[in-house]
């Protein structure tokens, strides 16, 4: 089925909220393949086996791609997902009683939005039959999703901005943090192969050493690499990359011995081979507060936020009944 991340999820994983509270009636654990059909009851309101399963599977996707390696999906694993699950009926639900909800018109500008994300309304209904679910199922998600957010935002994210002051002190306190590496920022031209292949990786070698020779006589790096370039993320751009921190390794060494302007040998790394232009360079040095000050904020109303959230789920467990089955 769909599953709509909410800001609460978010907060889960870039905080590491993954944690086990103290539930009020805990009975024998299991396998996660043995788990029951449902796996936890708050105040009457059942938590299922595959609500729990899906949760699981979208944070475990979510952590390999901030980490590069997925938590193993064991029992105390799932124990830290149900946590979360049970703190987003909590919250939800004294949201409700308070009125505090997403409108009618905010869901289905959500729900519009998923749909232009598909080619056509077929497309959209053929891609809710693939998933298991229906219109009226991903509406009462979109629902849930969107007024978690907007509770998280009204009443917890209120109390968590940062203003410049704030995010300057913590500048000037924590500047060890602060230092940027030496880099350079570069243009580059890539040409797939396939590496086992050894004509596949002489045409890549031999594609690019013609571009070289071309832009040896004159032509725009940019211009070659917006016409030719395989990386369809930066060709737009004429192969602009962010800035490249330099390394100790000899590939790094290679590019910082580049002058400006100047256009590498062929480079091959894990996507492929490729000319680099080197564009600007960068000593290392204390990043200017100003281009550090929104990550600083960010960071900082972030870590407000979650133990803001942590502090109100703690209390509206304190006087509910919560029996946890695994």
């Amino acid at each position: 089925m769909f599953r709509i991340q909410t800001l609460f999820q978010v907060l889960l994983l870039s905080l590491g909220m993954l944690t086990s509270a103290v539930p009020v009636s805990f009975a024998q654990a299991s396998h996660p393949a043995e788990f029951p059909d449902v796996v936890a009851s708050v105040n009457g309101q059942a938590i299922t086996r595959a609500e729990l399963l899906t949760q699981g599977a979208l944070m475990r996707s979510q952590v390999r791609k901030a980490e590069g390696v997925a938590p193993k999906p064991n029992l105390e694993f799932y124990r830290g997902v149900l946590d979360g699950l049970i703190g987003e009926v909590l919250i939800f639900d004294d949201g409700s009683r308070r009125g505090v909800e997403a409108t009618e018109q905010e869901v289905e500008r959500a729900l519009q939005g998923l749909r232009e994300k598909h080619p056509s309304d077929e497309a959209f209904q053929a891609s809710l039959v693939e998933q298991g679910t229906s219109i009226l199922q991903l509406r009462d998600q979109l629902h849930r999703s969107l007024s978690l957010e907007k509770i998280m935002r009204q009443e917890i994210g209120a109390k968590s901005l940062v203003d410049d002051a704030e995010a300057k002190q913590f500048y000037d306190q924590n500047q060890h943090l602060m230092r940027l590496p030496e880099g350079v920022k570069v243009r580059h031209i890539l040409a797939r192969a396939d590496k086992n292949d050894p004509e596949s990786v002489r045409k890549a070698r031999q594609t690019l050493g013609d571009y070289r020779r071309q832009i040896e006589k004159g032509r725009d790096f940019a211009e070659v690499a917006r016409q030719f370039s395989e990386d369809s993320a930066t060709r737009d751009s004429g192969g602009l990359l962010p800035w490249v921190p330099i390394t100790e390794s000899e590939a790094d060494q290679r590019l910082a011995a580049l002058k400006v302007g100047e256009v590498s040998q062929i480079e091959e790394t894990q996507h492929g081979f490729h000319l680099i232009q080197v564009m600007e360079k960068r000593p290392a040095q204390l990043a200017p507060f100003e281009e550090v000050k929104a990550r600083i904020i960010y960071m900082l109303e972030t870590s407000r936020m979650r133990l803001g959230v942590q502090e109100k789920v703690e209390a509206l467990r304190k006087a509910a009944k919560i029996e946890i089955y695994i």
